[in-house]
């Protein structure tokens, strides 16, 4: 069955550290096992939040390797 899932992440200063690295992981391997029907969006947090995509968007490969950039270079703040 095809799911929309929106993951948020909390990337405040509170998160600093092993936190943020474990949410991080966490959130990379929900984001590599979602179906090619699925739909997503990872937002992240602070003060502010930013939307990658600014929708959901399909769970296809480039999509998938987006999303795995943008959580990688998540840092607290």
């Amino acid at each position: 069955v095809p799911k929309d899932v929106v993951f948020v992440l909390d990337t405040s200063g509170s998160m600093a550290g092993n936190k943020l690295e474990q949410a991080k992981k966490a959130l990379l391997f929900c984001v590599d096992n979602l179906n090619k029907d699925d739909r997503f969006e990872v937002i992240r947090f602070s003060t502010e939040s930013e939307g990658l995509f600014q929708e959901l968007s399909a769970a296809s490969r480039d999509n998938r390797s987006r999303a795995a950039g943008f959580i990688k270079d998540l840092k607290p703040i």
